[in-house]
């Protein structure tokens, strides 16, 4: 058999003499071997170009994507994937894919676009699921996005999903509740109750539900979203509760009091009755010893904004060593969004020693020490950490500035 580089040698011959055929068939032969650089694709695309055969040219593109995402080369894919585009518009699936590669880059704002571009071509091929999946996608980008949320809920209920729209409410519930805006929060949570009471009552109780979770990186802004220095998912993360790497946005009482004076006041509800009765639900279902469902419901509460109930559920769950690792994770989330920075990091610390460096969230989990300590003024020890992920992880979103970032003062010290 051939080398490659033979065959390259050969297909630039006859590209030189401009025998596009006898180049193409020689791209070919070079796709058969194992060793094939992601470029040679594009190449070989661009030859079908200048036949002005698009189709095969987008398809070729669309196997360069797939090789460099295979490589981990992220941004080529993303490159060869916008040119794709370019060519042809409507490929809904290759927004999804750059959503998904940008998406796991922290670059939110694009995911977002890519996102409801998908969104908006499922949605005109009448393919309401596909639809809904955009949307979806799109929120699990940017999840304190209420307006996005507005518009999923809405599809969930127009095609009879009672049970997703109830409980995407009661999400929103609690991302608004974190914002300070407690009449709304209980307004949607309200609507979530007449929707599905058995959806919002028991979210994550049924055991084929166990797993599921929604994911964190963002805060509002519609489709404008800008990235922050939150701590990162891992890459096209699993929609589970396993890997929480977030620490939520703060926001300021007087943004608060202004949002709340702008807006016209709702008819109240009285929020802690319903919060009675949703404990008293759970409680009457789910034995203490059922830690998957204590550190479920755990998550559900922080994701309403009752972080002293998630972190009661958090360390019920922790006694379990399958739970343990995750359930301090998920406690250390909660100290930090209520500015308990010592607490959060020693819950940081618990989580890491039932870690692996091999584990594929133990890089999150020193970023989020990281935070913590430079939260508390611990400048060095949060460079250290962030070394560590940079070492662990040289991609993780975001941490090569953080590294620069911090070092820079000790750099003009010396």
């Amino acid at each position: 058999m051939q080398k490659s580089s033979v065959i390259k040698a050969q297909a630039q011959k006859y590209l030189s003499g401009g025998n596009l055929d006898k180049a193409l068939a020689e791209y070919e032969k070079l796709f058969s071997l194992d060793d094939v650089d992601p470029y040679d694709f594009v190449l070989a695309g661009d030859v079908h170009l200048k036949k002005g055969s698009r189709d095969e040219a987008v398809a070729l593109y669309g196997r360069a994507v797939d090789a460099y995402e295979k490589v981990g080369l992220y941004k080529n894919a993303a490159a060869i994937g916008k040119r794709a585009l370019r060519l042809d518009p409507g490929l809904s699936e290759m927004h999804k894919r750059l959503g998904n590669i940008r998406a796991s880059e922290g670059l939110v704002k694009e995911a977002v676009q890519d996102f409801l571009k998908y969104h908006e071509i499922k949605l005109n091929e009448g393919d309401r699921e596909g639809a809904i999946e955009g949307l979806e996608l799109a929120c699990k980008a940017t999840p304190h996005n209420v307006e996005l949320s507005e518009k999923l809920t809405a599809l969930y209920e127009e095609t009879e999903r009672a049970g997703d729209a109830a409980k995407e409410l009661a999400r929103i519930s609690g991302v608004l509740r974190e914002k300070g805006d407690q009449e709304a929060a209980a307004s949607h949570y309200e609507r979530a109750l007449k929707l599905d009471p058995e959806a919002v009552s028991m979210p994550v109780v049924e055991e084929e539900k166990a797993d599921e979770a929604p994911a964190s990186e963002e805060d509002e802004g519609a489709s404008e979203a800008e990235p922050d220095e939150t701590p990162a998912e891992t890459k096209e993360a699993p929609e589970t509760h396993d890997s929480p790497h977030e620490i939520p946005q703060e926001f300021k009482e007087g943004d608060i009091a202004i949002r709340q004076k702008a807006r016209p006041r709702a008819p109240t509800v009285d929020i802690g009755e319903v919060l009675k009765q949703f404990k008293a639900q759970v409680d009457s279902k789910v034995g203490s010893d059922d830690s998957q469902s204590r550190y479920d419901l755990g998550v559900t509460y922080k994701e309403m904004g009752l972080l002293e109930e998630a972190l009661n559920e958090f360390r019920v769950a922790s006694a379990d060593d399958k739970q343990r690792a995750k359930a301090f994770e998920m406690a250390g989330l909660c100290h930090f969004e209520m500015e308990e920075y010592e607490e959060a990091l020693e819950a940081f610390r618990r989580a890491l020693q039932d870690s692996s460096t091999r584990d594929e969230h133990y890089p999150g989990l020193c970023f989020n020490m990281g935070i913590a300590l430079e939260a508390m003024g611990k400048t060095e020890e949060a460079l250290d950490r962030f070394r560590e992920v940079a070492s662990l992880n040289p991609e993780f979103p975001g941490i090569t500035e953080k590294v620069e970032a911090l070092a820079e003062p000790s750099e003009e010290e010396q």
